[in-house]
């Protein structure tokens, strides 16, 4: 849509949404990175990534707009970055070891460990060369005069993997692959100098699925409420702090993951988060206001609340389109089962 109104689109990074290629999804230009460079100082792209992105700021003037998906391999499984920089948080393992995580009563989520400490030195290296690579980038807009009338959004597509020996997301618990807040309460970062102010915190809940309203949005294109049913424009909350009117947030996960979690939706309305396993049809409830953690399951001791939250959550999945994953039974959202390969 951003290309229909004359912005140069640009994509570079790891395409993994499935179906087209990133040129068949609308990109002007796209530079497709292995997911395993043979480039021993590069092992994840990642700098090619950020070169290739520079070499297509570089091209750019102030007066035409254009959009960059940059997307980066790391931090992603293998855990692989150059020897110097893991050696670097090698000898910082050794000087200044981390101290067991916080709080006690996640050791474990299902049959697989959860990581409890930060203490892998090649993810801490890959962690510090998406650091330099957004710092190359930042300071690329900033010199060229984008600055100011450019907006940047810092995020990732889930939590960190912790379940796997990669990395701890405590106090949150468990992961990515996983519906509770450490799989799907992610960092979010938004820079837009000339209407954001620096260092301004907000804690509405936001998703990715915003994006598209919000882009079309700040770029003074009309929104297109059919085709983004599910985001909200942000730019009112970025502006002058208004949210969103919406109080009722919806994950639909039916698949088994490696992480350890199997089939399950959930709902948060304002404090309280209801998690639910379609094959075990268990149902548990939080109060991310005073459980941040979701140690403590509610569903027993607040049984209305329950009901309310696990009727609204299933009113609102038999909404979803009725796609079938094999067999009848699976295209059930209510029992929907797909394997991941």
């Amino acid at each position: 849509m951003l290309r229909k109104h004359g912005y140069e689109t640009f994509f570079t990074g790891k395409w993994h949404v499935g179906g087209k290629t990133a040129e068949e999804a609308g990109f002007q230009t796209a530079v497709v990175s292995p997911f395993i460079s043979d480039n021993p100082e590069d092992p994840k792209s990642t700098r090619q990534i950020t070169h290739t992105t520079l070499e297509f700021l570089n091209r750019q003037t102030s007066e035409s707009p254009f959009m960059a998906y940059v997307n980066y391999h790391a931090v992603h499984k293998p855990l692989l970055e150059t020897e110097s920089l893991v050696a670097k948080y090698e000898d910082k393992l050794k000087t200044d070891p981390p101290k067991a995580g916080l709080p006690k009563g996640l050791e474990m989520e299902g049959k697989l460990k959860n990581k409890q400490i930060q203490d892998d030195p090649s993810y801490a290296a890959m962690v510090e060369g998406i650091d330099m690579s957004v710092g190359r980038i930042l300071t690329f807009i900033k010199d060229k005069g984008f600055e100011d009338n450019t907006i940047v959004i810092f995020s990732s597509d889930n939590g960190g993997l912790s379940t796997k020996n990669c990395t701890s997301n405590l106090p949150l618990r468990a992961g990515k692959g996983w519906l509770y807040e450490g799989g799907v309460r992610v960092p979010t970062i938004i820079k837009w100098p000339s209407v954001v102010k620096s260092g301004s915190i907000s804690t509405v809940p936001i998703y990715s699925t915003d994006y598209f309203p919000t882009f079309l949005s700040a770029a003074g294109i009309p929104l297109l409420p059919k085709d983004h049913v599910d985001g909200y424009d942000l730019v009112p909350l970025l502006k002058d702090g208004t949210a969103p009117s919406r109080d009722t947030y919806y994950w639909h996960y039916p698949h088994d993951h490696k992480a350890g979690n199997q089939p399950s939706g959930s709902i948060l309305v304002g404090r309280y988060k209801l998690v639910t396993f379609f094959r075990t049809k268990t149902v548990e409830l939080y109060d991310l206001e005073n459980d941040l953690s979701e140690l403590k399951d509610l569903s027993s001791a607040m049984p209305e609340k329950t009901q309310e939250l696990l009727n609204k959550l299933q009113t609102w999945q038999k909404t979803l389109p009725d796609i079938s994953y094999g067999t009848p039974e699976q295209s059930n959202p209510l029992t929907g089962v797909r394997k991941q390969k």
